[in-house]
């Protein structure tokens, strides 16, 4: 159901367990892991999602997510340095 609902609402991020690695591979877009099970990464801390605390954390996840996108140089992300490097100029 998920690779239905991507392929026809080409997403831009998604959030979710290391089982949509390939979708978020394959749409080239951050994959921001708030759910079990998460098998891809290794966390010692407490790195809760409730809360305030937990906002933080998942919006940084979010944006972290983003930026790494920009480097890419194909996908959804790909003109996203160019375009802060033109507003950072003008």
């Amino acid at each position: 159901k998920m690779a239905e609902a991507a392929a026809k609402h080409k997403p831009v991020l998604f959030c979710g367990s290391s089982f949509l690695k390939n979708l978020a591979d394959k749409y080239q877009v951050p994959l921001v892991r708030c759910a079990y099970p998460a098998f891809d990464r290794l966390c010692f801390t407490d790195n809760t999602l409730v809360g305030v605390r937990g906002a933080a954390l998942l919006i940084e996840q979010i944006v972290n997510g983003a930026l790494q996108q920009q480097y890419k140089t194909d996908g959804r992300y790909a003109g996203l340095r160019e375009s802060i490097c033109e507003v950072n100029h003008e």
